[in-house]
């Protein structure tokens, strides 16, 4: 059972990857500023979770606490911040190249 915890530990992390790569193709691929800036922020939040998550581990790993340090915590309010203005500007309606 505890494996089954550490692979559930895992899966932000995998899902980050593949959403900072995501991010990154269309990033290149995108012609309009709008949508270059939500996947810049896309990739960036999707790396702050990576070492916010990875951080927490090594501190258990380390000092066998759950209590985390200042700089996870941190990571985490940044990576909350740059994940919600992410979601705003995605959930904005497409605009056509002359609007």
């Amino acid at each position: 059972m505890l494996y089954l915890n550490h692979l559930f530990q895992l899966l932000p992390v995998v899902l980050a990857i593949v959403a900072a790569v995501s991010c990154a193709i269309r990033f290149a691929k995108d012609r309009r500023r709008y949508d270059k800036w939500a996947m810049l922020l896309g990739t960036l939040s999707s790396l702050l979770l990576i070492v916010a998550q990875t951080s927490w581990w090594t501190t258990y790993i380390i000092t066998n606490s759950l209590q985390g340090t200042v700089f996870a915590n941190t990571l985490w309010t940044v990576f909350n911040n740059t994940s919600m203005v992410t979601l705003i500007l995605i959930s904005q309606p497409w605009r056509r190249k002359n609007d």
